[in-house]
């Protein structure tokens, strides 16, 4: 199998899959609450890893399940009802779905913002409580001038809800620098953390520690817990800049093996790259590929971020997403492949 598509799902490394069985060995053998108090001090330093991987305050960070359940808990928290409230166009779908029904219900209005970034502060009101955006977009992998946006001038009582879900683990986030209110992410993707695992953070104007613990369930998965801690610790002793590099210079081949085949890539600065197809000619190309083991994702715009620009009428997108254990050769062979079903 040659895996492409870290970006639905990384492939966890063999010393998170270790933990995670040792642990689940270790509460068959002698019991759950018995396995816990002896892994009690490992997991208190979990959120201490991830406030290194996001240069954050430890007692910010808090843990839930999937980005989406950790950003509707977000969600509860903030001023929005009767407000005005902007969201990127390139929002995840199920968010956009989530504040177009809790505005209804609230009495307040959705705006989407436009493209053009610097167009942004015209939109912005006095009432607005909240833009939402991603750190990285899912379909094509562009990454957002974050920073710069939050460096416009925007009302007082505006919050930020960044979604790194397409960062974390394949480009550095630093949520100072970044200049959020609060940030959320799935750890399963880039970060090759495991299924069933996510993180956020909670900023000062949004609470800071207090929300975080109490919108962290008590209740949790211990063993997919202590896999996240691997994960992390992988990550940050790999490096993530040195992650980053390994994961562009992959994105560049392909895009080169793309343009080689006469195919155009768009690509944006982190390791996600999309291409279209006529719909036949796609979906003929990823079965080719997958009957060849060759996994790659065949994305679905409309649903995944409605708001943004769709392809051309009649057109399909296809989603390569290579990895830090993922290989040139990988790429040559996806494009080997391809080539011959073209």
């Amino acid at each position: 199998m040659i895996y492409l598509n870290s970006a639905s799902h990384g492939l966890p490394a063999a010393a998170t899959r270790r933990a995670i069985a040792a642990y689940t060995a270790q509460e068959a053998e002698v019991g759950v609450l018995e396995a816990l108090e002896t892994v009690e001090e490992k997991l208190a330093s979990v959120a201490g890893l991830a406030a290194r991987l996001l240069n954050a305050n430890a007692a910010q960070i808090g843990f839930n399940t999937t980005t989406n359940a950790a950003w509707l808990a977000l969600l509860q928290r903030l001023p929005l009802a009767g407000s005005h409230v902007l969201a990127a166009p390139w929002e995840w779908g199920d968010n956009l779905r989530a504040l177009r029904h809790y505005a209804d219900a609230t009495g307040g209005r959705l705006e989407i913002l436009p493209e053009d970034f610097s167009a942004w502060p015209a939109h912005y009101r006095e009432n607005t409580a909240a833009l939402f955006l991603p750190l990285v977009t899912s379909v094509t992998g562009r990454l957002l001038p974050v920073a710069e946006i939050m460096s416009q001038p925007r009302p007082d009582g505006m919050l930020t809800i960044l979604d790194a879900a397409q960062a974390l683990g394949q480009i550095p986030v630093d949520v100072q620098a970044l200049g959020c209110d609060a940030m959320v992410g799935t750890t399963r993707k880039w970060l090759c953390g495991p299924r069933g695992t996510a993180l956020f953070w909670a900023g000062e104007r949004l609470g800071g520690g207090a929300t975080a613990r109490q919108l962290t369930p008590t209740d949790y998965n211990v063993a997919l817990r202590l896999g996240l801690a691997t994960a992390i610790e992988t990550a940050l002793e790999e490096g993530i800049e040195t992650r980053r590099q390994s994961i562009a210079g992959l994105r560049d081949h392909a895009v080169n093996a793309l343009q080689n085949l006469g195919l155009f890539a768009q690509a944006g600065q982190t390791g996600a790259l999309a291409f279209t197809l006529p719909e036949a000619q796609a979906e003929r190309s990823f079965e080719a590929l997958a009957a060849e083991g060759i996994i790659i994702k065949r994305p679905d715009p409309a649903w995944d971020e409605p708001a943004a620009a769709l392809p051309p009428e009649g057109a399909a997108t296809l989603r390569l997403a290579a990895n830090v254990y993922n290989s040139e050769a990988d790429i040559d062979a996806f494009a080997t492949i391809l080539g011959r079903s073209l």
